[in-house]
């Protein structure tokens, strides 16, 4: 079995992605050093999570599959622009987001984050499903976006626990 980050490319491009955007952190650094290593898919740094899921929309709008890197926090800080743009408009894409504060995570300052975090999507009823639950599913990243573009809006797909 492949660990998160070797499989995360050749994942990636089984779905067709051909785009992948992303805000920096420790548990997704190694998934943007892959991404943008692969000469297959195209990476975007973005300086904001509002800016990653702007990028993220208007690929999938022109349909590409994009798929969105990103913090917990960082998605509660974009909720006015995921809300307004993503929901409103139904743009179909994957969002991984590093779900910092979980029960692997040993840094202090992380728990809020995942309190918080839990709560607001839950809130939104976006469709949320656990990287590490599903760790073994080798078509994971497939069946999210499969799972986007049949209801037509973003799936969020919870990086649980800091990549292997």
């Amino acid at each position: 079995m492949l660990s998160i980050v070797e499989s995360f490319v050749p994942s990636c491009l089984e779905a067709g992605v051909d785009f992948v955007a992303g805000v920096p952190d420790g548990y997704l650094a190694p998934l943007i050093s892959a991404a943008s290593a692969s000469p297959a898919l195209h990476y975007i740094a973005a300086a904001r999570e509002e800016d990653c899921l702007g990028i993220a929309s208007g690929l999938a709008m022109c349909n590409k599959k994009p798929i969105a890197l990103m913090q917990n926090v960082g998605f509660m800080n974009a909720i006015g622009c995921f809300s307004t743009l993503c929901l409103t408009y139904r743009t179909p894409f994957v969002i991984i987001i590093a779900n910092r504060g979980n029960l692997y995570d040993k840094t202090k300052y992380d728990v809020q984050k995942y309190r918080y975090f839990e709560k607001i999507a839950n809130a939104m009823n976006v469709f949320t499903t656990s990287w590490r639950a599903f760790r073994d599913e080798p078509h994971l990243i497939s069946l999210c976006y499969q799972r986007a573009l049949t209801a037509a809006e973003p799936v969020l797909l919870l990086l649980d626990a800091p990549p292997d």
